[in-house]
Parts: structure tokens; sequence; C-alpha cells
């Protein structure tokens, strides 16, 4: 189903995470295979639950734990340093109110720390700006 590679910082191959599509294995069981190479062993882990798609979105709370470790030491190829471009997931093992309460707590804090980094972006442009007319002004007298 997909195929993620792992890169060391200075851009070289290290890892390989694999992602079977969900099978069917019971009335009400879906399972999805999972295989990491090269950090370290070869690491196969199976993420189930009552729907293919469920059993998909395992898959990343699964991968996000079992590669905890490897955080900073490696990178995904269209990730920056420490990035295995795995989003954060809020595992709803916990009953549909504190997932609901997790989430909104997620996305207000996504809500502020994107704000700030928008406005620091900003506050760069415009000092870059200001230096580009101010340089631009000395050249013309």
């Amino acid at each position: 189903m997909a195929t993620r590679y792992l890169y060391d910082n200075r851009g070289r191959r290290r890892g390989v995470i694999k992602v079977w599509a969900p099978k069917k294995v019971g009335k009400e069981e879906w399972v999805c295979r999972v295989q990491i190479d090269g950090l370290g062993n070869r690491d196969v882990i199976y993420t189930a639950n009552a729907d293919a798609l469920s059993a998909i979105l395992f898959v990343f709370i699964a991968l996000k734990a079992r590669l905890k470790d490897w955080e900073g030491k490696r990178r995904w190829i269209g990730g920056e340093k420490g990035d295995l471009g795995l989003p954060a997931t809020v595992n709803y093992g916990y009953g549909h109110a504190i997932t609901k309460k997790l989430e909104r707590l997620l996305q207000a804090n996504t809500r502020r720390v994107v704000g700030a980094a928008l406005s620091n972006f900003k506050a760069k442009l415009k000092k870059r700006d200001r230096a580009l007319a101010r340089s631009k002004g000395a050249r013309r007298v």
C-alpha cells in the first residue's frame, strides 16, 4: 500500500517503512501489517480494529510510538532534520469524550503555534522589505 524511506541527517538512506493494505480477518476485524527495516532489527507489527480505515489510523499511532527513539536521528525525504513525517494523532481508545477534548487541545495549540510562527515570519519580511527599500533609496542618491 505505502512505503516511506528514512534518511540520516546527511541524506543517506537508512531505513524503510512498509505498510500493507488492510485485510479483513474477522466479521468486524481488519489488520494492517507494518514492516520497519534498517533501524536496528527488522520489525514487523500489526494494527487492528473494527474496520479498514481505523486499522490504517492505528498504523500512525503505532509508528509514532515505535519510532520515538529515532526522532531527531532520521528524517523522511520531504522533511526537515528529525522529521519522520508522521502526523500527530489522538488515540481514540480513551473514549469519545476524552478524544474530543484532546483534539480541541491539539487544535488550539496548533493555531497558537502556527499563529506565532506566522507573525514572526511576517515581521522578518517587513524588516527585510524596509532594509531593501533603504538600500534602493541609498543607491538613487
